[in-house]
């Protein structure tokens, strides 16, 4: 994760009442974006990190504001549904 621009680091305590959710990854990703309110998030990218496996149940995804890496997220595979959650802080 250090070499995408996001070292492991603060784990902050997040709060929030349930997750994003979606049929597809993006889909869940997207809808956690729109409830993170204490940011506007409407500019920010969000993409797979290329670590792990493709198809494993839990993905890592970066998102990025202005091309600098702002936090990461952790979207499992619920099966019927995609779930989304924030992970960490990329940076103090």
């Amino acid at each position: 994760m250090s070499d995408l621009g996001c070292p492991p680091g603060r784990i902050p305590a997040w709060d929030f009442p349930s997750p994003g959710r979606g049929v597809t990854a993006r889909a869940a990703v997207d809808k956690l974006l729109a409830s993170m309110t204490w940011a506007d998030w409407s500019q920010a990218t969000a993409t797979p990190a290329p670590v792990g496996y493709p198809k494993a149940p839990v993905q890592t995804w970066i998102v990025s504001l202005s091309n600098r890496p702002e936090i990461s997220l952790k979207v499992t595979d619920a099966g019927t549904m995609f779930k989304a959650y924030p992970d960490t802080v990329c940076h103090a």
